[in-house]
């Protein structure tokens, strides 16, 4: 399973190696092996169940052309023959015995791995999880039976309406690497895999100095880190794969470009403008700032909404900005009826013109949607498994449990001064890429004029 993707918070004791964090998690605790392998236990003794999880900073973000859609595949692999169990049938037997539920899924800069299960079952579910992640087989076999399951997959997203469209934006968006944002893969490269070109993957990426053990729910931390030692101390470390193989940087755009792809059967017009954003480790002021902006956007009393929703000339507009270490996406969307088309285009480049107004937004509006981000967190920790699955291993991925400890504490620093600064840093001026979808009848109706829409 994979995902394009993203979101996320905290509250009372978190320590790492001895030092505490501003904005602490109750419960929160990490703790790194000698081999570089981190450990992080959330306690939460409320019900007793136990999540346990792998995640490894891999993902499209490492792929290269002829390896598009190979962490995919790998994930896939993840749950079959180990060394320890010779089959699936083993496998599928002993997830059984345990009482676990399981997955996994690949994203641009994350691949994870987890089973849920009965808490009493720790010891055996962490050697479980030590065994598929440290022992694979890659059987032939089975590696032939995944090649086609992943094909199977790109085939049913390749059916859904604006695939093909946000494949086309995105390969113009990320031109000069686009299989570095492609999580999903293509055939070729995944129907070209074989067993040396896992192992690669697994010794290359699959090392725990490159990897996080996450562990939630009915533990005492000290027991926790007693089977983590157990299972996983002697798992040998590698070369920091980004020191050897260093990512290459996104480079800009080199001038607006506009992306029509018919979509069939589709009655209202879809456009969509994309911007390459901020990254993680370059501009971390920038990221939360364009949570709390493109938040402020989506509200529906926001000035954006209420012009063209309420006005009645779109039926939607979105934006989102995804935190990513290596150039975030931004993505401006508007849904409407062809007959309003070019009417609403002109009021959405209008509205983006003024985003940097200092005026733009309210003061309400900015400490509102700060508080939001508090409670939201503070909400989201209720859950103990998808916080795990979800929070705390997108953010070690992709940014540092220490951005994150401070997340909130910066969110409540923007000022409407940052929001112009951003705005003008990544947006205002900037080239972008503008798609228009709708179905072929509606797309030679509009006659769209390149020059009109390419003016903001």
């Amino acid at each position: 399973m994979y995902k394009r993707l993203k979101y996320i918070y905290p509250f009372i004791v978190f320590f790492v190696a001895g030092v505490a964090y501003s904005q602490p998690v109750q419960g929160l605790s990490e703790r790194k092996l000698n081999n570089g392998l981190d450990v992080i236990i959330l306690q939460n003794n409320a019900a007793p169940i136990v999540t346990v999880e792998i995640a490894a900073k891999n993902g499209s973000f490492t792929e290269p052309p002829e390896y598009n859609g190979l962490s995919h595949l790998y994930e896939h692999m993840f749950y079959k023959a180990d060394s320890v169990l010779p089959s699936q049938q083993y496998f599928l037997q002993r997830v059984g015995e345990l009482g676990a539920i399981w997955n996994g899924r690949t994203e641009t800069e994350r691949v994870f791995y987890y089973f849920t299960l009965p808490s009493y079952n720790l010891d055996p579910g962490l050697k479980f999880l030590s065994d598929c992640i440290r022992k694979p087989l890659f059987d032939s076999v089975e590696l032939e039976k995944e090649r086609h399951v992943v094909i199977g997959e790109i085939d049913r997203n390749e059916s859904l309406p604006f695939f093909t469209f946000q494949n086309a934006l995105d390969d113009s968006l990320w031109w000069k690497y686009p299989s570095r944002k492609n999580p999903l893969g293509n055939r070729q490269t995944v129907l070209s895999a074989n067993r040396a070109k896992m192992y690669f993957i697994k010794n290359k990426y699959y090392i725990p100095n490159n990897a996080a053990l996450i562990i939630g729910g009915d533990v005492n931390v000290d027991s926790a880190l007693y089977y983590a030692n157990k299972y996983f101390a002697d798992w040998k470390p590698g070369p920091d794969p980004f020191t050897i193989d260093p990512v290459p940087e996104h480079p800009p755009l080199p001038h607006k470009e506009l992306v029509v792809v018919p979509s069939p059967g589709i009655p209202y017009v879809l456009a969509k403008y994309q911007f390459q954003g901020p990254s993680i480790g370059k501009d971390d002021k920038s990221t939360w700032t364009a949570d709390v902006f493109f938040d402020m956007l989506t509200r529906p009393t926001s000035r954006l909404q209420h012009r063209l929703v309420d006005g009645g000339y779109a039926q939607g507009v979105s934006e989102i900005y995804i935190t990513q270490r290596h150039t975030g996406p931004i993505s401006v969307t508007i849904q409407t009826v062809p007959a309003k088309f070019d009417t609403a285009m002109d009021l959405l480049r209008d509205e983006m013109s003024h985003w940097d107004d200092t005026s733009y937004f309210s003061d309400s509006e900015l400490a509102n949607t700060k508080e939001a981000f508090r409670l939201r967190e503070i909400y989201d920790q209720q859950s103990t498994s998808n916080y795990v699955l979800e929070t705390l291993c997108f953010w070690w991925c992709s940014a540092s449990l220490d951005y994150y400890m401070n997340y909130v504490k910066n969110i409540q620093t923007v000022t409407k001064k940052d929001v112009a600064e951003f705005v003008d840093k990544y947006i205002k001026n900037k080239n972008y890429v503008l798609g228009v979808s709708s179905s072929r009848e509606n797309l030679q109706a509009l006659k769209l004029d390149k020059a009109s829409l390419l003016k903001f």
